[in-house]
């Protein structure tokens, strides 16, 4: 009886530990061609908790349960500078070397930043989005995001999300909260909305050997204008949300966010992906619907740091 209950204490303590570990992944490229880097050292500033990067440039770092939500990573190879930077542990850690030159210093960022192209295949042709982490100059913000499309008409399509400090009671959670502004305007529809909400994603990221999608609730207000059968409608009243994120390890290196909304007599339902793309750059897919209005957009990125 003795050795099953030990059997059963130790099998308890190793899956308390591993749900304890977060993991880092992402890819070492040539800054100037883009190609990736094998058998570059990636290591946890500070200890020596490391791994090598593969063929393909990638690398995957389990490290111990931190209070926050960032880490700072060294990464080094002969023939190249050092770069160190924070990253997050949900979001994929992309770094780009420089060939070694005279100058023998290390190239030291601690923050960073997205920027690209919005097209919708709908409403909004055109369009443009910015994000920025990891900000010294702005400590109360963890990011910021911005969005907008239009048609260059009467069509427009706006949104800003703030991400405030990560909160972590116990056990490995992580709790990331959001406050996010959507605003857009259909002609064809006639129709016109907006929307303020506030969100938190609950997280352990791995339970085991199995790693687990983080949960997003939360609520906000919403007011909806739109012509039905030639009057104005107008509905108005608070909602709630709920929905999933999840990082998809490489060789796919997805990271999706699926999100539904009930506001007073009707569903949104909002989802995106992107991946990594020739180190710096990155492509993603954006989906929003609710009611008659369908959008979807494509993404092309690249990365800052």
């Amino acid at each position: 009886m003795k050795p099953i209950l030990l059997y059963l204490v130790l099998l308890l303590t190793t899956t308390s530990a591993l749900a304890q570990q977060r993991i880092v992944a992402g890819r070492v490229t040539d800054r100037s061609t883009g190609r990736p880097l094998q058998g570059c050292v990636v290591l946890q500033l500070g200890t020596t908790n490391g791994v090598s990067t593969g063929a393909n440039g990638a690398f995957s770092l389990s490290v111990a349960p931190a209070a926050s939500d960032t880490l700072s990573l060294v990464v080094s190879m002969i023939g190249y500078l050092s770069q160190r930077r924070q990253v997050q542990f949900y979001d994929s850690a992309n770094f780009g070397l420089s060939p070694a030159s005279k100058e023998l210093c290390d190239l030291s960022i601690n923050w960073g930043s997205e920027a690209g192209l919005l097209s919708g295949t709908r409403y909004a042709p055109v369009g443009a989005f910015v994000r920025v982490y990891h900000s010294r100059y702005i400590p109360l913000v963890s990011q910021l995001q911005a969005s907008y499309q239009t048609n260059l008409h009467r069509n427009s399509a706006a949104f800003v999300q703030v991400g405030l400090p990560t909160l972590r009671p116990s056990y490995g959670l992580t709790l990331n909260e959001q406050l996010s502004y959507q605003w857009l305007r259909a002609a064809p529809r006639n129709m016109r909305f907006q929307s303020y909400s506030a969100n938190v994603r609950a997280s352990v990221y791995r339970l085991g050997p199995v790693r687990v999608p983080g949960l997003i609730v939360g609520g906000g207000y919403a007011n909806l204008r739109e012509s039905r059968n030639g009057e104005q409608v107008e509905i108005t009243g608070f909602g709630y949300t709920v929905g999933l994120q999840h990082a998809v390890p490489y060789p796919i290196g997805l990271w999706v966010n699926v999100t539904a909304t009930r506001w007073s007599g009707y569903w949104q339902l909002q989802g995106s992906a992107k991946r990594s793309l020739f180190g710096r750059f990155g492509a993603g897919i954006n989906y929003n619907q609710f009611r008659k209005y369908r959008e979807v957009s494509f993404a092309l990125f690249r990365y800052f740091y």
